[in-house]
């Protein structure tokens, strides 16, 4: 029996982008592009017409936004996984987004292999996120769960440390601590995640202060994001 491609459904309302999706997903069998959509409305019938396993949804559309859309077919059409693609790298837009129920969030400056992954991922019951600042983000969402296995949260995990430490000098042990304030932990919680004593994760902080060029959680919080 012929395995049948993954069913795109590609909404935005720039012509050049939707030409630019095609092109990336041309030469392969594994997705196919069935419809497009520019505006939400548009993107609501089409999906109810053409109902497609995936549907690659720009955040800010005409007429209705992408939230908007997912808000309306999420319970209709529970079966169909929503990517994000858009140009923010936005913490609370993700929050909304993953709470109406998309499946993950890809933004626009991806490579075409990025796109191709995050399109599988969603479609094999996964979330994907572009950037480790947007994983981050997803990961950290509050009363939502990271649809990732166990393994690949870890590996997650472990490549987000290495990329803190490498990019602010950062002890091993210091990567681990800064990656435990980003996922909101109080420093008791830490000590007892990393069998130290209070005092020595005071220590920490400081030097991972210090490294960063900051002096308060809220800062080095934003520093980590590259927010400033």
């Amino acid at each position: 029996m012929k395995k049948r491609g993954i069913r795109l459904l590609v909404v935005d309302n720039h012509p050049m982008i939707v030409e630019g999706v095609r092109a990336s997903l041309s030469g392969q069998k594994t997705i196919k592009v069935v419809g497009e959509a520019r505006d939400g409305d548009e993107a609501i019938r089409k999906v109810r017409e053409l109902v497609p396993d995936v549907v690659l949804l720009d955040a800010s559309l005409p007429v209705r936004s992408g939230l908007e859309v997912i808000k309306e077919l999420r319970t209709e059409l529970a079966r169909i996984k929503f990517l994000v693609y858009t140009v923010h790298n936005d913490y609370d837009l993700m929050v909304e987004f993953k709470r109406l129920g998309a499946s993950g969030y890809v933004l626009k400056d991806s490579t075409p292999q990025q796109l191709r992954e995050a399109i599988l991922c969603v479609f094999r019951q996964k979330t994907f996120v572009t950037t480790l600042r947007s994983y981050d983000g997803w990961r950290r969402l509050p009363d939502v769960s990271l649809f990732l296995d166990p393994q690949e949260e870890n590996l997650a995990g472990v490549r987000h440390q290495k990329t803190i430490q490498q990019r602010f000098g950062l002890t091993a042990k210091e990567a681990a601590i800064a990656d435990m304030i980003l996922q909101g932990m109080s420093m008791p919680q830490i000590a007892k995640n990393m069998g130290i004593s209070h005092n020595t994760v005071i220590s920490h902080f400081k030097h991972i202060y210090r490294k960063l060029g900051v002096h308060t959680r809220a800062k080095a919080i934003l520093k980590l994001l590259g927010s400033e």
